[in-house]
Protein backbone atom coordinates (compact mmCIF):
# COMPACT_ATOMS: atom_id res chain seq x y z
CA UNK A 1 0.00 0.00 0.00
CA UNK A 2 1.22 3.16 -0.71
CA UNK A 3 1.40 6.20 1.61
CA UNK A 4 2.10 9.77 1.19
CA UNK A 5 4.68 11.72 3.43
CA UNK A 6 4.62 15.59 4.09
CA UNK A 7 8.15 17.17 3.30
CA UNK A 8 8.64 20.86 4.73
CA UNK A 9 9.37 22.08 1.69
CA UNK A 10 5.74 21.25 0.59
CA UNK A 11 5.95 18.40 -1.21
CA UNK A 12 4.46 15.07 -0.63
CA UNK A 13 6.90 11.55 -1.13
CA UNK A 14 5.31 8.53 -2.19
CA UNK A 15 6.12 5.55 0.48
CA UNK A 16 5.79 2.10 0.70
CA UNK A 17 4.56 0.04 4.02
CA UNK A 18 8.26 -1.55 3.40
CA UNK A 19 10.06 1.79 3.84
CA UNK A 20 8.18 2.67 7.44
CA UNK A 21 10.98 4.40 9.52
CA UNK A 22 13.58 5.10 7.00
CA UNK A 23 15.16 8.37 5.80
CA UNK A 24 14.31 9.53 2.04
CA UNK A 25 16.10 12.81 0.61
CA UNK A 26 13.36 15.21 -0.89
CA UNK A 27 13.76 16.91 -4.12
CA UNK A 28 14.55 20.01 -2.54
CA UNK A 29 17.12 18.33 -0.85
CA UNK A 30 16.37 17.78 2.49
CA UNK A 31 15.95 14.79 4.06
CA UNK A 32 12.50 13.48 5.48
CA UNK A 33 12.19 10.67 7.99
CA UNK A 34 9.48 8.63 7.37
CA UNK A 35 7.24 7.41 10.33
CA UNK A 36 6.59 3.89 11.63
CA UNK A 37 3.98 1.74 9.59
CA UNK A 38 1.34 2.32 12.54
CA UNK A 39 1.50 6.28 12.38
CA UNK A 40 1.76 5.99 8.43
CA UNK A 41 -1.67 3.67 8.58
CA UNK A 42 -3.39 6.12 11.09
CA UNK A 43 -2.20 8.86 8.94
CA UNK A 44 -4.10 7.35 5.67
CA UNK A 45 -7.66 8.07 6.11
CA UNK A 46 -6.88 11.58 7.40
CA UNK A 47 -5.45 12.37 3.62
CA UNK A 48 -8.17 10.52 1.97
CA UNK A 49 -10.58 12.93 4.27
CA UNK A 50 -8.67 15.99 3.40
CA UNK A 51 -8.72 14.55 -0.58
CA UNK A 52 -13.18 14.38 0.01
CA UNK A 53 -13.38 17.93 1.25
CA UNK A 54 -11.37 19.48 -1.06
CA UNK A 55 -13.42 17.94 -4.00
CA UNK A 56 -17.01 19.18 -2.45
CA UNK A 57 -17.59 22.25 -3.76
CA UNK A 58 -20.31 24.96 -1.67
CA UNK A 59 -23.05 25.97 -3.45
CA UNK A 60 -23.08 29.16 -4.63
CA UNK A 61 -26.73 29.83 -4.02
CA UNK A 62 -29.01 28.49 -1.37
CA UNK A 63 -31.33 26.10 -2.08
CA UNK A 64 -34.35 27.75 -0.72
CA UNK A 65 -34.82 29.72 -4.49
CA UNK A 66 -35.89 26.57 -6.16
CA UNK A 67 -39.33 26.43 -4.66
CA UNK A 68 -39.16 30.21 -5.39
CA UNK A 69 -38.92 29.26 -8.83
CA UNK A 70 -41.15 26.60 -9.19
CA UNK A 71 -43.82 29.04 -7.89
CA UNK A 72 -42.58 32.28 -10.05
CA UNK A 73 -42.91 29.63 -13.39
CA UNK A 74 -46.37 28.12 -12.18
CA UNK A 75 -47.88 31.47 -11.89
CA UNK A 76 -46.17 32.51 -15.64
CA UNK A 77 -48.22 29.93 -16.90
CA UNK A 78 -51.44 30.51 -15.10
CA UNK A 79 -50.92 34.09 -15.72
CA UNK A 80 -50.86 34.40 -18.57
CA UNK A 81 -53.64 31.88 -19.63
CA UNK A 82 -55.91 34.32 -17.26
CA UNK A 83 -54.77 37.22 -18.53
CA UNK A 84 -55.81 36.16 -22.32
CA UNK A 85 -58.92 35.10 -21.21
CA UNK A 86 -59.81 38.23 -19.25
CA UNK A 87 -58.15 40.23 -21.69
CA UNK A 88 -60.17 38.55 -24.36
CA UNK A 89 -63.39 39.25 -22.46
CA UNK A 90 -62.75 43.00 -21.69
CA UNK A 91 -60.79 44.39 -24.97
CA UNK A 92 -63.74 46.15 -26.92
CA UNK A 93 -61.60 46.78 -30.37
CA UNK A 94 -59.50 44.10 -31.64
CA UNK A 95 -56.32 46.76 -31.13
CA UNK A 96 -56.55 47.29 -27.91
CA UNK A 97 -57.04 43.38 -27.56
CA UNK A 98 -53.40 43.05 -29.31
CA UNK A 99 -52.22 45.37 -27.09
CA UNK A 100 -53.20 43.96 -23.74
CA UNK A 101 -52.23 40.35 -24.89
CA UNK A 102 -48.57 42.00 -25.66
CA UNK A 103 -47.97 43.73 -22.62
CA UNK A 104 -49.45 40.88 -20.31
CA UNK A 105 -46.95 38.02 -22.52
CA UNK A 106 -44.02 40.03 -21.95
CA UNK A 107 -44.87 40.82 -18.23
CA UNK A 108 -45.33 36.83 -17.57
CA UNK A 109 -42.53 36.19 -20.04
CA UNK A 110 -40.29 37.93 -17.58
CA UNK A 111 -41.61 36.29 -14.19
CA UNK A 112 -40.71 32.73 -16.13
CA UNK A 113 -37.43 34.06 -16.82
CA UNK A 114 -37.10 34.91 -12.77
CA UNK A 115 -38.30 31.90 -12.00
CA UNK A 116 -36.50 29.20 -14.42
CA UNK A 117 -33.40 31.11 -13.01
CA UNK A 118 -34.10 30.81 -9.52
CA UNK A 119 -34.97 27.05 -9.90
CA UNK A 120 -32.00 26.63 -11.94
CA UNK A 121 -29.81 28.26 -9.21
CA UNK A 122 -31.56 26.50 -6.52
CA UNK A 123 -30.83 23.42 -7.62
CA UNK A 124 -27.27 23.79 -7.86
CA UNK A 125 -26.63 24.98 -11.86
CA UNK A 126 -25.09 27.72 -13.12
CA UNK A 127 -26.07 30.59 -14.43
CA UNK A 128 -25.06 29.75 -18.01
CA UNK A 129 -27.06 26.52 -17.35
CA UNK A 130 -30.20 28.63 -16.02
CA UNK A 131 -29.80 30.50 -19.08
CA UNK A 132 -29.71 27.15 -21.62
CA UNK A 133 -32.46 26.07 -19.51
CA UNK A 134 -34.66 29.66 -19.85
CA UNK A 135 -33.96 29.47 -23.42
CA UNK A 136 -34.53 25.52 -24.52
CA UNK A 137 -37.56 24.93 -21.90
CA UNK A 138 -40.45 27.81 -23.10
CA UNK A 139 -40.65 27.07 -26.74
CA UNK A 140 -43.87 25.70 -26.51
CA UNK A 141 -44.81 28.65 -23.92
CA UNK A 142 -43.39 31.21 -26.55
CA UNK A 143 -45.75 30.00 -29.24
CA UNK A 144 -48.80 29.92 -26.96
CA UNK A 145 -47.75 33.75 -26.14
CA UNK A 146 -47.05 35.42 -29.35
CA UNK A 147 -48.82 33.11 -31.39
CA UNK A 148 -52.03 32.94 -30.16
CA UNK A 149 -55.39 31.29 -32.01
CA UNK A 150 -56.91 33.91 -34.24
CA UNK A 151 -60.73 34.35 -33.71
CA UNK A 152 -62.45 35.01 -37.37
Amino acid sequence: MKFQVPCECGRRLAVSGARAGATLVCKCGLLVQVPGLRELRDAAPAAALERDADRKRPRPYPAELRPAGIILVGLAFVGTCLASHITRAVAETPENLAVGQVLISLAFYTLYIIGMMLWALGKGYSVWYGFLLMLLCPLGLIVLIFFPAREY
